[in-house]
């Protein structure tokens, strides 16, 4: 286990902390929105676990058409919604959830609880490729520097826009000798913001998985200014195509529901053939922009023994 440096001094107090954080999801929520023409979805707690209880992502239908159909065959988001708020093609879906994985050991940078925001943007499969999610992780930096700035949040820093793209075919080929998490430490170190491609380097690789659950394409890291340690502040991942979709449900139809969306499927998707989702990791990114040492201090979470005492010795509060 890392220490705490002894000179280590928190630069907020409690109260400074809570307002700082309400402040900049609000506002990064607000923004978000507008500038993809998103619509605001609220969504229940999420559950993860190694046994597969509550493994699965639900959705709260509490007054929402036809809501058998997701639950039964965990279709995603997006089509789903916009057949039942009748959006237009272009617009996505925004969300702001909590994550709990019960079998996530917590750390410095990990927390067994995040809180997360889910985009859900209808694009062209023609434009899925690595610039396409560059320019998105582009712009989302742009979005959150310019809150850091703007409202001049104190002891704040914003996101370096010099980011590297690599995958892990070249993370191999850069460090042969090490574990690839080692080799990921190493790069994200050595060039402060990485966007990492987990497959290989098109997405031609997309056609041959399931069409039930989102394909993690890349992950934007950062590495914390205060103790050197990576940090994941964004996933990207592509949902399947239109026509793979039709073709799965069409062996599966077996109830009025499936049906149904087989016969709305040129509303649910029009010339939009997938869905990319853009998950930022809100408790990393605070984490990261208010320079903070360990998880503890923007989230009240439990902590060993030893943390607790190194707490108690730097003179350090809980969130």
């Amino acid at each position: 286990m890392k220490k705490i440096p002894a000179a280590y001094i928190q630069t907020h107090t409690k109260n400074e902390l809570i307002k700082i954080i309400d402040l900049i999801r609000i506002q990064l929520l607000a923004d978000l929105k507008e500038y993809y023409h998103l619509y605001s979805f609220d969504a229940p707690m999420v559950g993860y676990s190694s046994q597969g209880i509550f493994n699965n992502r639900c959705i709260n239908f509490d007054n929402l058409k036809n809501a058998e159909l997701y639950q039964i065959y965990d279709y995603p988001d997006l089509p789903m919604i916009k057949t039942v708020h009748e959006m237009s093609n272009e617009h996505g879906i925004i969300t702001y959830y909590m994550s709990i994985n019960r079998d996530k050991e917590y750390s410095y940078v990990n927390a067994p609880y995040e809180y997360k925001f889910l985009l859900e943007k209808p694009i062209l499969f023609v434009d899925a490729n690595d610039d396409m999610i560059k320019k998105y992780a582009s712009e989302i930096i742009i979005l959150i520097n310019n809150i850091i700035t703007s409202y001049k949040i104190p002891h704040a820093i914003t996101i370096p826009n010099t980011m590297k793209v690599v995958t892990l075919n070249k993370l191999k080929k850069f460090y042969p000798s090490i574990s690839l998490q080692d080799a990921l430490n190493e790069y994200v170190r050595n060039n402060d913001v990485i966007l990492l491609f987990d497959q290989d380097e098109t997405f031609d690789h997309i056609h041959r998985k399931s069409i039930i659950t989102f394909i993690k394409n890349a992950s934007l890291y950062v590495k914390s200014n205060i103790n050197n340690e990576l940090i994941c502040l964004m996933t990207f991942n592509l949902s399947p195509k239109k026509q793979e979709v039709i073709d799965h449900f069409k062996y599966e139809a077996n109830s009025e529901a499936v049906e149904k969306l087989i016969n709305n499927s040129l509303l649910l998707f029009s010339d939009y053939n997938d869905v990319l989702g853009i998950e930022i990791n809100f408790n990393s990114l605070i984490l990261y922009l208010l320079q903070k040492m360990h998880m503890a201090e923007v989230l009240d979470i439990p902590v060993t023994d030893e943390i607790k005492q190194q707490f108690k010795k730097n003179k350090l509060f809980r969130f």
